[in-house]
């Protein structure tokens, strides 16, 4: 806002010289408080500004919504992927040798 103001002061006093310095001589009171206003005013705008921002970083652990002036919260991590499936488990025994067939395996 300041900068524009400045801005405009600089392209009026080059395009119209004349016109800048007939304000200036005419009443220069009024041109020094306008400048003084504008620049009372930016930097009042910026100390709220700051102010509003450490406000919001004091209270944000206060789980109170994050802006602009607080980094964002970071993503919660993914859940962890399932575990796999247990794969069955081997017999704890071996199978019994059928009746017909003759069998090697000691039987206790």
């Amino acid at each position: 806002m300041f900068f524009s103001f400045i801005t405009f002061l600089y392209f009026s006093f080059s395009t119209h010289p004349s016109t800048f310095f007939s304000l200036y001589t005419s009443s220069p009171s009024t041109l020094n408080f306008l400048l003084l206003f504008f620049l009372l005013l930016f930097l009042l705008l910026c100390f709220v500004r700051m102010h509003y921002c450490l406000l919001e970083s004091s209270v944000s652990s206060l789980a109170i919504s994050a802006t602009s002036c607080s980094p964002s919260p970071s993503p919660p991590p993914p859940p962890p992927p399932h575990p796999p499936p247990p794969y069955p488990s081997p017999p704890l025994h071996p199978p019994h040798c059928p009746r017909h067939r003759s069998c090697s395996l000691d039987h206790t």
